[in-house]
């Protein structure tokens, strides 16, 4: 009984609080002791994938700064992420030597907390992914619920995936010649 009891809420919780009687359900279950509710997603850490970092070693100035004495650093990143009127660099970036993201609001966030950087527009899709509809799972529903960040499928300057063709499954594949 429990374990349905556990399998409905994962599957009212996974609507990210977006209804009210899905999240009046969850608080009263909670709060009653039946259950304790889905366990926090654990998001991969980015930094150690990036490339370029830490952004210190190379922004030892403010950027008008490093504009003048350096040559034009990140030439080869091409931003097609929105519209140039809507996003630039700085709209993530800051332009002072750091080593985090800005939110539109200001609050500096890790490149490891990317995902609340892209949730701000793309609200739709980070609650599908905090559901599990969306993105990568590194481990079961239970557990830990370890899950990639958006930019461990997107590239962040240039979000949208190519086209591909569906992948085989291993008995399609050994069955192509």
């Amino acid at each position: 009984m429990r374990a349905l009891v556990l399998a409905a809420i994962l599957l009212l919780a996974a609507c990210g609080g977006d209804h009210k009687p899905h999240t009046t359900l969850l608080a009263t279950l909670q709060q009653s002791g039946h259950v304790e509710g889905p366990p926090a997603l654990q998001v991969d850490p980015r930094t150690p994938h990036l490339t370029k970092y830490p952004c210190a070693k190379c922004h030892d100035k403010p950027l008008p700064v490093l504009k003048q004495t350096k040559p034009a650093a990140h030439w080869e990143i091409k931003l097609l992420h929105a519209p140039g009127v809507i996003t630039e660099c700085k709209t993530c970036h800051s332009e002072t030597p750091t080593e985090s993201l800005h939110l539109l609001n200001g609050k500096e966030i890790s490149f490891d907390s990317s995902h609340e950087l892209c949730a701000q527009c793309h609200s739709k899709q980070a609650a599908d992914w905090r559901g599990g509809a969306h993105g990568k799972r590194m481990s079961g529903w239970a557990a830990d619920r370890r899950v990639l960040n958006c930019t461990g499928c997107h590239n962040s300057h240039q979000p949208r995936l190519s086209p591909r063709w569906p992948a085989l499954s291993r008995m399609q594949a050994e069955e192509t010649p």
